[in-house]
């Protein structure tokens, strides 16, 4: 089964990236009996390539795959949900100053 899912997940700090990965993935598997988690995609940033976020992978036999460094045409939907996101915040911040005031 082939399946599109997105989490939004707001790290602290980038040394916190895959905390989130391994949650997602366990969560994906327990609520999908019988299927697992066959690749995940990232961009090309250093908070994914770290050695405990490679390894994981590798020990689930997942396979890690990024997308090339400055090529924000590879990863469309990620790109479209951070704008859609931004948006979204954006406007909260703006109603929200504007009922204070």
């Amino acid at each position: 089964m082939t399946t599109s899912r997105r989490q939004i997940y707001f790290p602290y700090e980038k040394s916190d990236a895959p905390h989130p990965v391994r949650e997602i993935i366990a969560l994906l598997e327990k609520h999908l009996p019988g299927e697992k988690v066959q690749d995940v995609r990232t961009d090309h940033g250093r908070d994914y390539l770290n050695s405990e976020l490679c390894a994981f992978p590798a020990e689930h036999e997942i396979q890690h795959q990024t997308s090339s460094p400055y090529t924000p045409q590879q990863i469309r939907r990620a790109e479209r949900l951070n704008r859609t996101l931004l948006e979204k915040a954006r406007t909260f911040h703006v109603v929200r100053e504007q009922i204070a005031h």
